[in-house]
């Protein structure tokens, strides 16, 4: 077997081949020549056609046939490893002058023969125009998120703006969630690029096909309302600090379409933040819901582990300290105790693991633990608040000093 392998890498013998294959997702067909009239050049020319009718004209000293007929892993089972031949042309167009323009002939009788041959088989199959568009549309979307998280953020907007083009104005049902998506990525990406008039821009593209999500997308719908709640949960934030009443419109409407529309809403620190901050706003106004949504908050944090993402640390340990502080002061239930135990232990984890400064450990541990001593000596439990005292102690904060 090996040695008929090895006959055969030598085209010399057999004039020309013809074969398909793929090359990372692109399907092609390809044709490889010798140049028997003037062996002695040992030229092999290749013409590769891709599935969106695009090609390649390439010329080499050494035949590329069986790696692109065997692949790259056997290949390189019976050959050893790849080294790239000597190419001398290497084009896209077939479009050669001057010395090169003998190229022009071969490639185009080559490029004329490998289309009746596969006319004549049956084999050549016109390409699917809206399955190269996707293809194109895929390509460029992974290519633009690579440069994005190689902090390359002008050059990932400038790819997926390529994508938008492709879409067109007209945005059609087929690719309204790709337009979701994309338009997303590009207000992520200047928000990388602190341009917020821009983010914000991008943002409201997204809410503005909110109703075409809802009335027209199957396939894709929850990528595309993903992308609406983040764009929901954006102008919350840009509202909220800018004490803004109508933060929380953005808010509950980021809620309701998780709880309407994505039952398996799976971006866990967006649906921490929803629910905590939710549970926040109804402190004053719904104390069972606010509890509910605090114990939502909780679960999520804790089933997901977000105490050890450094940008959720903090919030998570604020939760805790609100859900206890909430039981205790507004509902009256002793349950507080462990909510607020959790946030101290939180704050002694973040001290030892650098997660926040030791600075901020320091105030937070000060400020819940005061609270905690406060309901240990309302309810009588003198031995845990003197245990809780002398713990604290340790890490230089001074409760009872706090309380004279």
């Amino acid at each position: 077997m090996l040695e008929v392998l090895r006959d055969l890498d030598d085209t010399r013998k057999y004039g020309s081949r013809v074969g398909s294959s793929w090359t990372g997702n692109q399907p092609q067909i390809y044709m490889e020549a010798f140049n028997d009239k003037e062996p002695e050049k040992r030229e092999y020319f290749q013409v590769v056609e891709y599935r969106d009718g695009t090609c390649r004209y390439t010329a080499s000293h050494e035949s590329c046939f069986l790696r692109l007929e065997m692949g790259m892993d056997l290949y390189s089972a019976y050959y050893g490893v790849k080294q790239e031949p000597e190419y001398f042309l290497d084009s896209p167009d077939n479009a050669f002058t001057g010395d090169q323009v003998r190229y022009r002939f071969i490639f185009s009788s080559m490029k004329s023969y490998l289309d009746e041959y596969f006319l004549e088989k049956e084999g050549l199959v016109q390409p699917d125009p809206d399955m190269v568009e996707r293809e194109k549309t895929e390509t460029l979307t992974e290519k633009a998120v690579q440069l994005f998280h190689a902090e390359q953020y002008e050059e990932s907007v400038h790819v997926l703006h390529e994508v938008l083009d492709l879409i067109g104005t007209e945005v059609s049902s087929d690719d309204l969630c790709v337009y979701i998506c994309t338009c997303a990525k590009v207000a992520m990406t200047y928000c990388q690029m602190d341009q917020e008039e821009a983010e914000d821009e991008w943002w409201q593209k997204v809410l503005s096909m909110k109703e075409r999500v809802l009335n027209e997308v199957k396939d894709g719908n929850q990528s595309a309302l993903s992308c609406i709640v983040d764009a929901y949960v954006h102008f919350y934030r840009k509202l909220h600090r800018a004490d803004d009443d109508g933060a929380y419109d953005s808010l509950a409407k980021a809620l309701s379409l998780i709880e309407e529309h994505i039952p398996s809403f799976d971006k866990w620190p967006v649906l921490f933040e929803v629910y905590f901050s939710w549970a926040w706003h109804l402190e004053e106004t719904d104390l069972d819901q606010c509890i509910t949504y605090y114990r939502k908050a909780i679960a999520v944090a804790r089933n997901h582990h977000l105490d050890q993402i450094p940008w959720c640390a903090q919030s998570v340990a604020t939760t805790y300290f609100n859900f206890g502080w909430v039981l205790w002061n507004l509902a009256g239930s002793e349950e507080a105790i462990i909510p607020l135990g959790r946030a101290l232990e939180l704050m002694e984890d973040y001290d030892a693991n650098h997660r926040i400064s030791h600075e901020t450990v320091l105030a937070r541990m000060e400020h819940y633990g005061q609270e905690l001593l406060t309901l240990y000596q309302q309810t009588s439990r003198t031995r845990e608040a003197q245990d809780l005292v002398n713990h604290l102690r340790e890490y230089g904060v001074d409760l009872e000093k706090q309380t004279e």
